[in-house]
């Protein structure tokens, strides 16, 4: 064959379009996955919203929330409740203290014993006196004041020792009055005697009187001590006073002080020992 007529066969473009055949697949592929991007991310977003909506998250917290307010209107309504009942105890507490104060005060003071109802424990409160005493000497022993009181006796002066806090008193005189007792030192003074007048408190405090039945005497020698009247008396109602005092079971040396009283006493001796002698028993 020659070579000028050799036939020639060109693959151009076939060649041509193979890389364009290959090219669609790829940009349809592209363009597919862009599409399917598209699509697939409102749908993601979407569907995680969804979920955040319905998470069991938020499901939980709104959970939560109810149990805190429950416990604490259940905390409340027992602090109230506790408080409620604190204030009823009080109240009961405070009924039961007055009932029980009212009870000890119905009792009467006389003591009264369930198998004997007739005897019976008086106590008689002795309130704080004073009197003015006409004071003759006070000494640190007994014997030097026995020894001053037997010097007056010579004198024809009454006289009267008061032992108090180691201390003895001797005492020639009272009166409730100072210028009832300024005079009688006045007198005394006329005697060759040097009296010295002040004022003298007895009683007070946590003394009291005790006796074994209720029979009236200690509150009426109390009074006529008070009021001043032990010496208007006459001798019958003293004897009674006195009987009225020993039947009381009070100390023997009280009647006894009203059994030594002395007529001709002008300067309230009478009513001094009386004194001493109930606070002896009291001290």
């Amino acid at each position: 064959m020659d070579s000028k007529n050799k036939i020639s066969i060109s693959f151009r473009e076939q060649n041509k379009e193979s890389p364009k055949n290959e090219l669609v697949p790829y940009k349809d592929e592209q363009a597919a996955a862009e599409e399917v991007k598209k699509y697939e991310q409102p749908a993601t977003l979407q569907s995680y919203n969804q979920k955040k909506k319905g998470s069991s998250f938020f499901k939980v917290k709104q959970h939560t929330q109810s149990p805190v307010k429950h416990l604490m209107v259940t905390s409340l309504t027992a602090l109230l409740i506790s408080l409620g009942l604190g204030f009823l105890l009080l109240r009961m507490f405070v009924s039961l203290t007055d009932d029980g104060s009212r009870a000890v005060n119905t009792i009467p003071s006389q003591g009264v014993n369930q198998e004997n109802p007739q005897s019976s424990v008086v106590t008689s409160g002795l309130e704080e006196m004073n009197q003015f005493v006409i004071q003759a000497g006070v000494f640190s022993t007994r014997d030097k004041a026995d020894e001053w009181k037997d010097m007056l006796a010579d004198q024809s002066v009454a006289s009267f020792v008061w032992e108090r806090n180691q201390q003895f008193y001797l005492f020639v005189g009272s009166s409730y009055d100072r210028g009832e007792a300024d005079k009688i030192a006045s007198d005394l003074y006329d005697k060759g005697i040097e009296t010295y007048v002040k004022s003298w408190s007895y009683w007070g405090g946590d003394n009291n009187l005790v006796t074994s039945s209720d029979g009236g005497a200690v509150p009426t020698l109390l009074k006529h001590i008070k009021s001043g009247t032990l010496t208007s008396l006459s001798s019958l109602d003293r004897e009674k006073l006195k009987n009225d005092l020993e039947r009381s079971g009070v100390d023997a040396s009280i009647p006894q002080s009203l059994n030594n009283w002395n007529e001709k006493d002008t300067y309230n001796l009478n009513r001094l020992q009386l004194i001493y002698a109930i606070e002896k028993v009291t001290e």
